[in-house]
């Protein structure tokens, strides 16, 4: 688990147990196929950060220590889990806070 740590916001999320090398020629082929869906790459200076996102905290000084109370809770019990990727989901949403939705579906692998 790790934290993305903002002025007025924290995410916990998890970081995949594989070769960034590759999941970031991925997200760079996705890229291509819907270049409007920049924002992993744009908003970060151009790098990708491979996560899921597990959950957000407000930036109050109460909150933050609440993310960090509940990053080793979730690591102190956490199980690996491996799986086979078959498609890519496209999420977007409206405005910085509203909840993001599925948009596009994108097959991977053999035939796709």
């Amino acid at each position: 688990f790790c934290l993305f740590k903002r002025k007025r916001s924290a995410t916990l999320w998890l970081r995949p147990d594989t070769c960034d090398d590759e999941l970031d020629k991925l997200q760079g082929a996705l890229q291509g196929v819907v270049p409007h869906c920049r924002e992993q790459r744009s908003n970060h200076g151009g790098t990708f950060t491979p996560h899921m996102t597990v959950t957000h905290f407000t930036a109050g000084e109460q909150e933050q220590e609440d993310c960090e109370a509940v990053k080793k809770q979730a690591q102190e019990g956490w199980k690996s889990v491996a799986f086979m990727c078959k498609e890519v989901h496209v999420m977007a949403r409206q405005g910085s806070t509203g909840q993001f939705r599925l948009r596009a579906r994108i097959a991977l692998g053999e035939g796709a």
